[in-house]
């Protein structure tokens, strides 16, 4: 039967109720008093949840039970909800709508799943009424129509979506730790740099090279919705630092403005109230000159003129742990928190003595913040599609189309780091999405297909000296080990990872992304790490190259490596003998010249071989 064809009332089939109004308490012993706060990310933390007093009748009135559906009936999350698990004994709270079904032929977790989908989030946002705080009530929950299926149907749809949101569900807990994973990264490098620094570094106090100067109390009356300038206030930094951009909340300042507070491009601001948790201390670098306000409670540093002074290298220095719990310790207020400048000036700093230097520092703290900030966005968008797949499957499950083929397979979970061995096909794999990933970094991915890929492999072994159990032969496009890398794909693709891919137009393949690049991406990081200088210096090496010239810089390489294996004397003429006669018939087509430059590039790159490397033998090693 079609999902559609036949409709339910849900307060014909369930008993709805309003929650039970008490005070929320930690310090009495009563049942547990559910709140819509206490609903985050589809779950309940029942040991976080407050107690209430209760009276028997209004206890067993009130009560939760395995498989109620709470909703949440007003505010911000207004048609959130939840369905009750093994719960202790509970009752819901009054911002809350119990339903409990009593038609035994529908399934509390259809139900469930049906409160997830975008036909019933538009059926709630179109019926939310009142002003600010809107609202969903008993009433119209009851009038909410529900499609409803013969109970096997049913149980068969529950199956399929709990398997397949468990492995959705998987992932964005995996996302969303690969997110904090990326900050803390960012965030203890920045601390080590500050922490581990240079015993040429000044250490002393703010105060002893600039002084920080109060805003201007502008007055209200003249803030407007639009003008020439822009009146900043601690609203304008974002707790991490820098400038945020207000939009519609954005305060303009048309009346006079006395002479020294409009703001030139590159002056440095302090916030000195919380307005929000986390901003106290922030700062900013004005963005633009002759059209933002320096406003009352934002300090503006100015530099003695003696001192070297890099922003950069301050603001990162200023967003340190260490620095912002000084400034926190520092504040005085109770409900909102305050510094001064004299109490800013107090807290102590360290910088290197010279411009130049703190600009070195400054360059990599930079760099690592907008690879970091990349990584941050691609896994959102990760958590976007993964939002996006489950409403696709809800929508299949609701329109009569899921079946078991086309829902979402739940995949292993990959090896942890410090279970990657160098001899797996996965390790391979991720050495070789690591090296698409440095050359898209240089936008040079289109020139990563399998001649390079496999080049890569050969490189990582012979100068990186990482053991992948590759056993190499004299192939016509270099030394290969095509079955190695094979089954390396074959990991990939199985899990989700890449694929190579033919090209439409020529001939080769190309680096493709699959479901789960973003996730088995975040992992590779940690299983490289013991190789990771050594794997970089190799890629980093041939992502100027194109295809031809790699090959023929992982051929000369190895042809160089077997002549010393061979105790054989070592000229130019050999090793292009050896790469070109001795190797496949195929580079008797390649000019003496692009030999001769490999050579060259070996030698400048000091990257000579030493004999050290696996022998590359010829097409008989085959058989």
């Amino acid at each position: 039967m079609s999902v559609g064809q036949v409709k339910v009332r849900l307060g014909d089939v369930s008993h709805i109720n309003y929650g039970y109004t008490a005070k929320a308490s930690f310090e009495i012993n009563g049942p547990k008093f559910l709140r819509i706060t206490d609903i985050q990310n589809g779950r309940v933390c029942w040991d976080t949840v407050p107690s209430c007093p209760v009276s028997e009748d209004d206890y067993i009135k009130h009560q939760l039970k395995e498989d109620d559906i709470v909703f949440a009936r007003t505010g911000a999350t207004t048609g959130k909800s939840y369905q009750i698990k093994s719960p202790p004994n509970s009752v819901a709270a009054s911002y809350l709508i119990r339903l409990r079904l009593y038609d035994q032929s529908i399934l509390p977790s259809f139900v469930s799943y049906f409160f997830q989908t975008l036909d019933y989030w538009n059926v709630v946002n179109a019926g939310t009424t009142g002003s600010a705080q809107g609202g969903f009530n008993a009433s119209k929950l009851s009038g909410l129509l529900l499609p409803k299926l013969p109970l096997p149907e049913q149980k068969r749809i529950v199956a399929i979506l709990d398997e397949a949101f468990e492995g959705i569900d998987k992932a964005i807990a995996n996302t969303e730790k690969n997110i904090t994973n990326a900050r803390e990264l960012f965030e203890s490098y920045l601390n080590n740099i500050f922490t581990q620094k240079s015993e040429e570094w000044i250490e002393t106090q703010l105060e002893n090279i600039c002084s920080i100067k109060h805003g201007f109390a502008f007055k209200s009356k003249f803030f407007a919705k639009e003008g020439d300038y822009v009146l900043l206030t601690p609203g304008s930094f974002y707790e991490s630092g820098g400038y945020r951009e207000q939009r519609k909340k954005t305060k303009y300042y048309v009346g006079e403005i006395p002479e020294g507070y409009i703001l030139k491009k590159g002056d440095f601001l302090f916030a000195m109230t919380e307005q929000a948790v986390g901003l106290l201390g922030s700062s900013l670098i004005v963005p633009e000159s002759n059209c933002f306000l320096h406003n009352q409670r934002l300090g503006l540093v100015q530099v003695a003129n003696d001192i070297e002074w890099n922003n950069d290298f301050f603001f990162h220095q200023f967003n340190t742990k260490r620095f912002r719990a000084a400034v926190q310790e520092s504040a005085s207020g109770l409900k909102v928190r305050h510094t001064s400048p004299k109490k800013l000036g107090a807290v102590s700093i360290c910088f290197p003595p010279t411009k130049a230097e703190q600009e070195a520092v400054a360059d990599k703290l930079n760099r690592l913040w907008v690879e970091t900030q990349r990584i941050k966005v691609v896994f959102r968008q990760k958590l976007m599609d993964l939002a996006e797949l489950k409403q696709s499957l809800l929508q299949k499950a609701f329109s009569g189309e899921l079946t078991s083929d086309n829902k979402v397979i739940a995949f292993p979970v990959s090896k942890t780091a410090k279970e990657a061995d160098p001899l797996t096909p996965e390790f391979t794999a991720k050495i070789l999405a690591f090296a698409y990933h440095r050359h898209a970094l240089k936008n040079r991915q289109n020139t990563f297909g399998h001649v390079k890929a496999q080049k890569t492999l050969h490189l990582v072994e012979s100068i990186g000296g990482v053991e992948l159990g590759r056993k190499p032969i004299k192939d016509a496009a270099g030394p290969n080990d095509f079955q190695h890398m094979l089954n390396a794909e074959a990991w990939a693709k199985e899990n989700q990872f890449f694929e190579f891919v033919s090209r439409s137009e020529g001939k080769g393949y190309d680096f493709k992304k699959l479901l789960r690049y973003d996730e088995l991406m975040a992992g590779v990081f940690a299983t490289i790490k013991p190789y990771q200088k050594r794997v970089e210096r190799v890629i980093d090496l041939i992502i100027p190259k194109k295809s031809r010239e790699t090959e023929l810089i992982a051929t000369v390489y190895a042809a160089w490596n077997n002549l010393i294996l061979d105790g054989c004397e070592i000229t130019d003429k050999a090793i292009i003998r050896e790469a070109r006669e001795n190797w496949h018939a195929d580079k008797m087509k390649i000019p003496v010249t692009e030999f001769q430059q490999a050579i060259r590039f070996i030698r400048d790159k000091g990257i000579i071989p030493d004999g050290k490397a696996k022998r590359v033998g010829g097409q008989e090693n085959l058989f």
